[in-house]
């Protein structure tokens, strides 16, 4: 009996620990014991779990609860895992937030800074220096390389821009999704693309890795907003807000700011509070992009 009632004490005593200052008991028995947090990115998962998982390390030591990477691929697969509520968290770009908000299923919660300091970006269209492209026009039956058909900056933002100008990227021109942003880059060095659209933070973050002197921006989109943390809309309050401040606050403390090194690595800076104003510019790319 007293072996017994030894357990219970040692069981009471480490669970009491556990608990992140500011929750009760009560909170955390409504707390999801478990938090899946999906990063929604075309990269490969290996690279998506080297750079994401000091942040959900980070999150697990802030909310005490085992948070758990997912790298799941395609907006359907996605909405399926929504729908089964097997998503608690997701990064994700501020189009697929949008389409999945307007179901119901999603609530931005924090916005991403990128390593400009701003929380939009322009995308570029990029051209070899010695092509004979030099307007939009001239990319009339020709490839463009693009990094998805799911993203603001890899798909809305450059199909708007070419709606604007005359062009219909289905109709008009092929597209090439190469899923990597310098694969996109040695389409248009290899002449296999005779252009490619990337996000202007990225274009510098790769500039600085290989050899662009032969790549000129021709043309800049629109501005689109950055990507979002966003919950399931019925996320339990207590942990949606958890979530919301753990992550927002990141840079004001050595441990948060250590887990967005990796992320730094990226286009990522930190994340700050999500203002819905932000989606009014999603809202006149989709209507300028004929969707």
């Amino acid at each position: 009996m007293m072996k017994i009632l030894n357990s219970l004490i040692r069981f009471t005593l480490f669970f009491c620990l556990c608990i992140p200052s500011g929750i009760s008991y009560a909170d955390i028995t409504k707390l999801n014991p478990e938090i899946n947090f999906v990063v929604s990115l075309p990269a490969p998962p290996s690279r998506l779990f080297k750079v994401w998982k000091p942040f959900t390390e980070y999150l697990q030591s802030k909310t005490g609860q085992q948070v758990n990477l997912l790298t799941p691929k395609g907006l359907d697969k996605i909405e399926a895992m929504l729908q089964n509520r097997e998503i608690d968290a997701i990064y994700i770009n501020s189009y697929a937030f949008y389409l999945y908000k307007q179901k119901g299923l999603l609530e931005a919660i924090a916005q991403m800074r990128n390593k400009a300091g701003l929380i939009s970006s322009r995308g570029r269209v990029l051209v070899r220096k010695d092509s004979n492209i030099k307007t939009l026009a001239d990319l009339r039956g020709g490839t463009v390389s693009l990094i998805s058909p799911n993203g603001a900056g890899s798909y809305l933002a450059p199909r708007a821009f070419f709606n604007q100008q005359g062009i219909d990227m289905e109709k008009d021109i092929n597209i090439s999704y190469s899923g990597d942003l310098k694969k996109s880059v040695y389409e248009v060095l290899l002449n296999e693309a005779s252009a490619a659209v990337m996000c202007g933070v990225n274009y510098d973050i790769i500039n600085t890795k290989i050899d662009m002197d032969d790549i000129f921006v021709m043309e800049l989109t629109d501005e689109f907003p950055e990507a979002v943390i966003a919950v399931r809309s019925d996320l339990e309050a207590e942990l949606k807000q958890t979530l919301k401040e753990t992550i927002i606050s990141m840079s004001d403390s050595y441990g948060g700011r250590r887990a967005l090194i990796k992320l730094r690595n990226t286009k990522i800076y930190d994340f700050v509070d999500y203002d819905p104003a932000v989606e009014k510019q999603t809202q006149a790319l989709i209507s300028k992009a004929g969707l």
